[in-house]
C-alpha cells in the first residue's frame, strides 16, 4: 500500500493527551488526589477513571457524581492538581518529534484537535518540544463544538484549508475516531495512548491502527520514513 501522503493526503490532525504526549500518569495522578478528597464514599476502577478521556473535562467528571456541588468541587480541584503537575509527570512519546519533523519537511500541515483547555495542551506541548510544529489547536475554549461531534475536525480542516477528504485523524480514544469518522476523515487509531483497544473498537471503527511512532510513519510516509524508537 502506498503510504498516505502518497495518496492525496495534505494535513494531518493530532489528539493531544494519548497521543502526541504522554499524560495517562499525570491523570491517574490528578484523580487520585482529587477524587478521595470530594468522595471519599466512593471507589472507582482504572478503567472507570479513563473511560472518558477523550471528552471535554466537564463530561468526564459529570460521570463521578450527579451532585452540583460536588462536580463543581471536584472540577476545580482537578485543574488545580492537574496544573501542578503538568510540568513535571508530561512526557513525549518516543519517535513522535521525528515524525512531525519529517511531516512539516513534506509540506503536510499539522493541527491538534483536542479535548483538553488550549493554554495546558500548549504547556505540555511545549514541554515536549512539539509545540512550534502545529499551525492550529482547536480546543473547548476556542472553539464551542467538541468530540465527538464531528465539527471540531471540519474546522480544523478549514483553518488548514484542506477538504476533508485529503486529511487524517490519528487518535487513542473512540471519541477520535467517532469525530474522524463523522467528518469524512481518514482515520487511525493508536493504541499506545490511554483507552484500551476493547474500548475503541467497541464504540467506533477506525480505518487504520498503529501500535507505535513507527507504525504510524510507515502508514503516513512509508517504510524507512522517520520515527526510529
Amino acid at each position: 500500500m502506498k503510504p498516505l501522503i502518497d495518496q492525496g493526503i495534505k494535513a494531518v490532525l493530532f489528539d493531544n493527551d494519548g497521543t502526541l504526549v504522554d499524560t495517562k500518569a499525570l491523570l491517574l495522578e490528578t484523580f487520585h488526589q482529587v477524587l478521595p478528597r470530594v468522595l471519599p464514599n466512593s471507589t472507582f476502577s482504572e478503567q472507570q477513571l479513563v473511560h472518558g478521556i477523550g471528552k471535554p473535562l466537564e463530561e468526564q467528571l459529570h460521570e463521578f457524581t450527579s451532585d452540583e456541588a460536588c462536580y463543581e468541587q471536584l472540577l476545580n480541584e482537578y485543574r488545580i492538581v492537574t496544573n501542578q503537575l503538568l510540568e513535571s509527570m508530561v512526557r513525549k512519546f518516543s519517535g513522535m518529534d521525528q515524525l512531525l519533523d519529517a511531516l512539516h519537511k513534506r509540506g503536510v500541515a499539522l493541527a491538534v484537535v483536542t479535548s483538553k483547555r488550549e493554554q495546558p495542551c500548549r504547556v505540555g506541548l511545549r514541554k515536549c518540544g512539539i509545540e512550534h510544529f502545529f499551525n492550529f489547536v482547536v480546543s473547548p475554549d476556542n472553539y464551542v463544538y467538541t468530540k465527538p461531534d464531528a465539527r471540531p475536525v471540519l474546522h480544523a480542516c478549514e483553518l488548514l484549508n484542506v477538504a476533508a477528504h485529503q486529511a487524517v485523524f490519528v487518535g487513542d480514544s473512540p471519541y477520535d475516531m467517532m469525530s474522524g469518522a463523522g467528518a469524512g476523515v481518514t482515520t487511525v487509531a493508536v493504541t499506545w495512548g490511554i483507552s484500551p483497544r476493547a474500548q475503541i473498537e467497541e464504540m467506533s471503527q477506525p480505518d487504520y491502527w498503529c501500535d507505535s511512532v513507527a507504525d504510524l510513519s510507515a502508514l503516513l510516509l512509508g517504510a524507512g520514513g522517520t520515527a526510529h524508537e
